[in-house]
């Protein structure tokens, strides 16, 4: 079994993107925060720009449902 990133963060976006309708995210990580980076470029989010200390990505609605294609039966 593959290992998924982490659960709550999964369901943050599937509630966002089905619920509320978005069809892009725009995250805000701290440069240090190794962990956030590395599971957001797991589940396909893409780093759009770096500012000092912040590291912006982009998630979009077409990102996501791959993501939930690949690994959706093991949530």
């Amino acid at each position: 079994m593959p290992k998924v990133p982490s659960e709550p963060i999964i369901k943050s976006f599937k509630y966002a993107f089905e619920e509320l309708k978005m069809e892009k995210a725009i995250i805000e990580v701290i440069r240090e925060n190794e962990k956030a980076i590395y599971i957001y470029k797991k589940i396909g989010a893409k780093l759009k720009e770096e500012k000092g200390e912040k590291l912006y990505f982009e998630y979009s609605k077409e990102d996501f449902k791959k993501f939930e294609e690949e690994y959706g039966r093991f949530l």
